[in-house]
């Protein structure tokens, strides 16, 4: 009886493993099979028009695009894209985008789509007849990002060459950013993430350049966060007509009214979240910038940046920072702490640091074009007034002191058609010293003229 049982498994043994064969076979087929139809049936007609069903039911617009290809190996393809908006404010067409993701990062719960190229992008968006209003379907509800997401990992390299876009504002006013030809290289937490821009805007039959290149490293940590995190930052601008830019800020939701011409060049780094180094200029001229509300603006013909500063440990470094106007001037030189630790170092006496800095501004001409925007009461007007000040370390008794001054002068005006004149000046003053509690005010003066009033006194008549 056993060797019969013995016999019988041995028989078995090949029996099960034709069955198997003839169930894998089968099996393995029928996967290719659709691991090959998948691709096929997408890039069809049929399947073109699904997904453009699908879409288009699912947004408030009409999406359409000429050709889609498929490939596990070849990537995906589509050819003249086009969407347009239901109420006419945004039209966007494309002539080509090409991707080729990695399918299976997506098992490890990571996003890979590779090398993503955009070809000629042109995006226009109306403002005439307003922003537009969105009011939410009945029985919607806000659905909260699950926190599992946040540990998503997004990989990918985004290329647009030869974009555009277009905005007219509600004033009929068009900008358009052209020739924007960017490089975007997203990676995860530790990794740098890069970005390079350039691009021309044009608007008022005139061009002007901007480029801009960043790298930035996040640190290891869930959710976005500055702190601890690297990036180097190069901007250059060369001749920007801000007010050409006003449609931008209508979209944005910003009223601000701006005039003039600006041209930019900064070079910035940021090690763990604090500075290391900003330098570069700004320069303007013919400056307006105001609001819609009450259409004041603060105006200067000239505006001339100048600034360059580090960052070592509790101490900011200051090259040079210079700003002139044609109502203010600010110089600044030296070393600034950004602590109360770090401030009773710079006061020691054995260190090197040290801060010197001037200001100066013409109160009555800022004033006098922005009189609502500073509060100042109807029937009140400030002819003239000028307000300046200093700032630096001296030595006295083996330490170290920060003495700070300023001073308003000469300031006239008339209230209620009544003019007045301060006898003498404004004028504070303040030293600040290190002490074993701490930081220690040592002075804090505050000294304040007569107001001299009177009626109807003319204008060339000298109030003594």
């Amino acid at each position: 009886m056993e060797a019969k049982a013995q016999s019988k498994t041995k028989l078995s043994k090949p029996r099960w493993k034709k069955i198997s064969l003839i169930i894998s076979v089968p099996f393995c087929i029928l996967v290719i099979l659709v691991f090959l139809i998948i691709p096929m049936f997408i890039s069809s007609e049929k399947g073109r028009r699904i997904i453009l069903a699908k879409i288009n039911n699912s947004i408030d617009g009409q999406t359409d695009f000429s050709d889609l290809s498929v490939g596990w190996l070849k990537g995906i393809k589509i050819a003249d894209l086009s969407f347009n908006d239901d109420v006419g404010q945004i039209s966007v067409k494309v002539k080509k985008i090409t991707a080729k993701p990695h399918y299976g990062s997506l098992l490890t719960g990571n996003i890979n789509l590779g090398q993503t190229n955009i070809d000629m992008p042109q995006i226009e968006i109306n403002l005439k007849d307003g922003l537009p209003t969105t009011s939410p379907t009945s029985g919607t509800e806000t659905k909260s990002v699950p926190k599992e997401s946040a540990g998503i990992a997004l990989v990918t390299d985004i290329t647009v060459n030869d974009g555009s876009v277009k905005v007219t504002g509600a004033d009929s006013k068009t900008v358009e950013l052209a020739q924007i030809n960017s490089n975007l290289k997203v990676r995860p937490s530790g990794q740098q993430s890069s970005l390079d821009l350039d691009m021309v805007v044009a608007a008022n039959n005139e061009k002007s350049t901007v480029k801009a290149n960043a790298q930035v490293t996040l640190p290891k940590s869930k959710g976005w966060t500055f702190k601890n995190t690297d990036c180097n930052i190069e901007v250059n601008v060369g001749g920007v007509d801000i007010e050409s830019l006003e449609p931008f800020l209508e979209m944005a939701g910003v009223d601000i009214k701006a005039k003039g011409n600006v041209s930019v060049d900064m070079k910035s780094r940021f090690i763990a979240g604090q500075i290391e180094n900003i330098s570069g200029t700004i320069k303007g001229s013919q400056l307006e910038i105001g609001t819609g509300q009450n259409n004041e603006a603060i105006k200067t013909a000239i505006l001339d940046v100048d600034l360059e500063l580090n960052q070592k440990e509790e101490m900011i470094n200051i090259e040079k920072v210079q700003v002139k106007t044609d109502w203010a001037q600010i110089q600044v030189k030296g070393a600034v702490p950004v602590s109360v630790k770090s401030l009773d170092s710079f006061l020691s006496s054995n260190t090197d640091y040290d801060l010197n800095g001037t200001f100066n501004c013409d109160l009555a001409t800022v004033i006098s074009q922005i009189p609502t925007t500073v509060g100042l009461k109807e029937g009140t007007e400030i002819s003239s007034g000028t307000i300046t000040g200093s700032v630096n370390t001296i030595g006295t008794a083996g330490q170290k002191q920060i003495q700070a001054q300023a001073e308003l002068a000469n300031l006239t005006g008339t209230v209620d058609g009544k003019q007045i004149t301060l006898s003498a000046p404004v004028r504070a003053e303040t030293q600040i010293s290190p002490d074993q509690k701490g930081v220690n005010f040592k002075k804090l003066d505050l000294r304040i003229g007569t107001v001299i009033k009177a009626e109807s006194i003319p204008k060339s008549k000298k109030l003594d």
